[in-house]
Parts: structure tokens; sequence; C-alpha cells
């Protein structure tokens, strides 16, 4: 991913040249555009590559029918919500707000197999960096361990400016394989890009309460009958879980360790955060309880022993 601090019409010139001189081109935009920036950009490189656009929420597959090259003029929940596949595009990023991470990312993943630019504004960082990394450091940790049987994550909890550069640098610092596993939770739920770091904090103190549960042998499952109704697939797969022995025995043998980690982790990002109304928490717990439910992972788990009702 290249990065650049402002829209320099020279630079855009450069990428289309580079990348699809006199081959299709597409503008993906939304109404937080005006019409205006879009023409604007049309007459500056329309000489140079055969030009199109489409609006976000439009049918999209029309991005496949042999473009080269996407520019995305919109805000980030409309990016989200669009959930591209753009590993065959080079693609360049303008976002009408502050945000920075999902551009950074294909799927839940970084993005390695193409060149991507992103334009952000001059000296603006994107707040939810921290959070998420924070977060996905630990989950990616306690994920491995449990179904990899290992787990090569580092932790840095070192204190650090925040800036555009040193957000960017801690982003590309990460292994190309680090799984941001919220934003596709954000994505799936319909939630938005705002709420990213109340996630990260809600599912955090899940899993501090899920690893203090284990270690004090005081877990209680969810009233899976009452959940399941007369659905014998759902009771059978929480009833495999709760008899698999997995999970808890891993988690019980590094209970310690997690434990330290966890709580670290929850710390920083509580000291990364904004606040967040008693009606926003509320939401977000029930889409992720809602998430949790079908989700083949950790966070079944978490919905198993009733971690989000506490």
């Amino acid at each position: 991913m290249e990065v650049n601090e402002f829209l320099d019409y020279r630079c855009l010139l450069n990428i289309i040249e580079s990348h699809a001189k006199y081959q299709k081109v597409m503008i993906v935009y939304d109404n937080t555009i005006s019409n205006t920036v879009i023409d604007d950009i049309y007459f500056k490189i329309r000489e140079f590559c055969v030009f199109n656009k489409c609006h976000i929420q439009d049918d999209l597959t029309t991005i496949y029918d042999g473009y080269k090259l996407l520019i995305f003029l919109c805000s980030t929940d409309s990016f989200l919500k669009a959930d591209l596949q753009l590993e065959e595009f080079v693609s360049v990023f303008m976002p009408t707000d502050n945000a920075m991470l999902p551009y950074f990312l294909n799927k839940e993943c970084l993005i390695a197999s193409q060149p991507n630019y992103l334009f952000v504004k001059q000296g603006v960082a994107d707040a939810k960096v921290l959070p998420s990394v924070y977060f996905n450091q630990f989950y990616n940790y306690i994920n491995q361990l449990i179904f990899m049987q290992g787990s090569s994550v580092q932790f840095d909890f070192q204190d650090f400016s925040v800036t555009q550069k040193s957000l960017i640098n801690m982003l590309t610092s990460l292994p190309n394989d680090f799984k941001f596993y919220d934003t596709e939770i954000i994505k799936h739920c319909n939630l938005s890009y705002d709420y990213l770091p109340l996630l990260d904090y809600i599912l955090v103190c899940a899993l501090c309460c899920f690893i203090r549960a284990v270690k004090s042998n005081s877990l209680s499952l969810v009233d899976v009958y009452k959940l399941a109704g007369d659905n014998y697939d759902i009771v059978n797969r929480f009833y495999a879980m709760a008899n698999g022995g997995l999970v808890v025995n891993i988690v019980g043998l590094n209970a310690h360790c997690l434990m330290v980690t966890c709580d670290k982790t929850r710390e920083k990002i509580l000291q990364n955060i904004a606040s967040y109304t008693k009606q926003e928490v509320e939401e977000v717990i029930n889409c992720v309880k809602n998430y949790a439910k079908k989700e083949d992972g950790l966070l079944s788990y978490l919905y198993l022993y009733n971690l989000f009702d506490l």
C-alpha cells in the first residue's frame, strides 16, 4: 500500500499511466462526494483511460467486466457494505472521511497481491487503528493457541506517539496473514465503522471473563434449548462444543498467561477509545450475540458459555 497525504492529480495520473493506460477505469462513488469532484477527476484522466463511473449502491458486478483500476470516492461505511473482491484490481482509495484501516485489508487480512494506493487527509490519524490492532493481536494469539496448538504473535504494549505515520508503520509492519476479525464482524453485522473500538472492547471483556471463568471453574451454559427450539442441528452443535473439551482445556492450561495478556489488551483498548452511549453499547452487544450464534469459532464458545449476558 502506498499512502499519499493529499489528493495530487499528477500522482493520480501517474498511477493510471503506470497501471491502466488506455485501459478501463471505474470510479466508484457514494453520496458523500459531489458531482463536481467526479467531473473534475474525469476531465483530468479521460485522455489516459477508458472511463466509467458507478454509484456504490448500484450493481457493482460491472467492475468485473475487464476493468483494470478502481477509484473509490466514498465513505468507509459505504466501502465496507459493498464487500467487494479486489484481488484482481489496482485500487485507488480516496475516502471522504478520516478512516484508514479498512483500505489496508483484503477481506480480513492485509493486502499484499496488487499495488494499491490510499489518499488520506494531511495529518489526520485514524483513531480506530490502535484498538483494532490491540484486540486482533490477542484474538489471533488465543485463536491460534487453541486451534493451531501454537502461536507466533508478538505483543508490543509500549506507548508511542500516535500520528498518521506511526499508525501506517504499525500496519505495514504486521505480517500479511495477520487477521482482522473485528472488521469482518462490522461488515457482517452492518455496523458503522465508528463502532469498531466499542466492538473491540466488548469482545476483549468477554474473553477476559471467559478466561477467568475457566480458571475458577465457574462456567455457565446458555439455555440452548430455549435458543434452538425444534432446530436439533443447533442443539447438536452446541452439545458437541460443550463436550469437546479442547477450548476449555487449552484455556485452563494457559489461564495465567492469557489472563495477564488479556487484561493488558483491555487496558490499552480502553485508553484509546471514545465514549459511547448505553444504547450504542447494547446495540453492539446484541449484534455480536447474533453473530456468535452462527459463527464457527471461538466467539461461538463465548455465546455458549453465556458471556454476552454478564
